[in-house]
């Protein structure tokens, strides 16, 4: 009989890195929603964005995958001018203090090039497709943010990324997505 051991370590660890990258995700998503939309509370937002900072920042710091991965995110994020509010300044200030004390930070610079092009592609063609109200694929393409999934989907069939942190990348996106769809409800 097979069965999974809940208590073995690697297990738990994979585990929270998804349920980690799938907070990040939601909480990155909210705090967008509470200055954009006004789908939200910017005080909350405000408390929220440094415990993601210093969570990610933590991450980042042990694993390599993840430094690559959110490198890219906020790295992408800034060179699309979406860094545009006090919450995500504070949170991203909040995982720099991170990085800058505890000074590790491995990234993968193959696996951060794709993911920081398909990244900058995403917010940029986001922007786009929730400008023309199309509905075409293309616009389903960038509205719901394909060129991280699909660039993840790359690197983990090729064998550049494991299954965990596609799983993890996965779980960002989709937790980002049902914030965004659910944004009403978090007033």
């Amino acid at each position: 009989m097979s069965y999974i051991n809940v208590f073995n370590t690697s297990y738990a660890l994979n585990t929270i890195h998804i349920i980690l990258y799938a907070f990040f995700g939601a909480a990155i998503k909210y705090i967008d929603g509470a200055f954009d939309t006004k789908r939200g509370s910017r005080r909350i937002s405000y408390l929220l964005a440094p415990v993601a900072g210093l969570l990610m920042g933590h991450l980042m710091t042990v694993d390599p995958m993840s430094a690559t991965v959110f490198s890219a995110i906020i790295l992408s994020s800034l060179a699309a001018s979406k860094v545009d509010n006090g919450a995500f300044t504070l949170g991203l200030v909040s995982t720099m203090l991170v990085v800058g004390y505890k000074r590790t930070l491995e990234i993968l610079p193959l696996q951060f090039g794709l993911l920081f092009a398909a990244c900058f592609i995403d917010e940029i063609g986001s922007d786009r497709a929730d400008k023309t109200k199309s509905s075409s694929i293309a616009a389903a393409f960038f509205r719901y943010r394909m060129a991280l999934k699909c660039a993840a989907f790359l690197l983990f069939a090729v064998g550049s990324m494991g299954l965990m942190h596609f799983l993890a990348v996965m779980a960002f996106d989709i937790s980002y997505h049902l914030v965004g769809v659910g944004g009403g409800i978090w007033r």
